[in-house]
């Protein structure tokens, strides 16, 4: 493949992202911002530039940003908890627990307690 057809493909692609961010779908709202996180961790990546993590313990409630993902996946920010054990400042992987406080089927009703 040329690299034209490459740059072709990446101009259409790019060209149909601007159409759905601008769509007003409030999915999308945030699409701009999570493709240039992205491209910057792609250009990281090719330049072999090493990210270091920060280091969670297994049950740490965090914030975690999912992206924007297809369909019903999960997406945007959500808190979430740890589920691993022996996670590293070098390790680029987490597994996660997500949580919602949105009602739904499959969902369980987060109760929310604030200590006064």
């Amino acid at each position: 493949m040329s690299v034209g057809i490459k740059t072709n493909k990446i101009d259409i692609a790019c060209n149909i992202f601007k159409k759905v961010n601008e769509s007003g779908h409030s999915k999308f709202a945030k699409l701009d911002d999570w493709l240039e996180k992205e491209s910057v961790i792609y250009n990281n990546e090719i330049q072999n530039l090493q990210p270091k993590y920060l280091k969670y313990k297994k049950g740490q409630l965090i914030k975690v940003d999912f992206g924007v993902n297809i369909g019903s996946e999960l997406s945007h920010t959500h808190f979430a908890i740890v589920l691993n054990g022996d996670d590293t400042a070098s390790t680029d992987n987490v597994t996660v627990l997500p949580l919602t406080s949105k009602d739904g089927y499959r969902r369980i009703k987060i109760r929310l307690y604030y200590k006064r």
